[in-house]
């Protein structure tokens, strides 16, 4: 996961290997939630997708990360 924030906008992307999507990750799915957690959306394909937001601080990015189910 790749984040960027830059005043109250916020990218995020997320990738995965073949072998982490073999075993259950799937990049879309963490875009989403997360995205979802920050307050918007996101999503993609299963190696790779992403998320746009507003209106987070790394903090409360990293609530969000960790907020995430393995």
């Amino acid at each position: 996961i790749l984040v960027k924030i830059e005043g109250d906008k916020g990218t995020l992307w997320c990738a995965a290997s073949d072998d982490a999507v073999a075993s259950g990750l799937h990049a879309g799915n963490t875009a989403k939630a997360l995205g979802q957690a920050l307050g918007s959306s996101g999503g993609g394909k299963p190696t790779f997708a992403r998320a746009g937001f507003r209106g987070a601080d790394m903090t409360r990015f990293r609530a969000a990360l960790t907020s995430l189910q393995p």
